[in-house]
């Protein structure tokens, strides 16, 4: 997906687009950006206020080869992760973002 940003934030979004579903999910911290080789910063672009409202806010992510489904709380350059229980809830499979570990790991784990 497309890195994208307002003018009047600091906060860097990876967006996706399956069929009619637009989703962002935004990235914790620079060191989090980095760690994904294929994220450049001048492939960044600028988009309205209005236009990354169009995107529901992805907290669901999961990283390859890991069965759990993690729910992020994002809270500055911190946050926090908890195993989300897909077997019990109603959920959108398409909004689960594929993450790095990196990136899972900037999150503190919550019970």
């Amino acid at each position: 997906g497309d890195i994208v940003k307002t003018a009047d934030s600091l906060d860097v979004y990876v967006i996706k687009i399956i069929g009619d579903r637009k989703y962002k999910r935004i990235i914790l911290s620079p060191n989090v950006f980095q760690s994904y080789g294929h994220l450049k910063w001048e492939n960044l672009k600028m988009v309205s206020e209005s236009e990354l409202e169009r995107y529901v806010t992805s907290e669901l992510v999961r990283v390859a080869y890991d069965a759990n489904i993690y729910r992020l709380i994002p809270n500055g350059d911190i946050g926090s992760r908890g195993i989300f229980n897909s077997s019990s809830s109603d959920f959108d499979t398409f909004s689960v973002y594929e993450i790095n570990a990196v990136d899972r790991d900037s999150y503190n784990m919550i019970e």
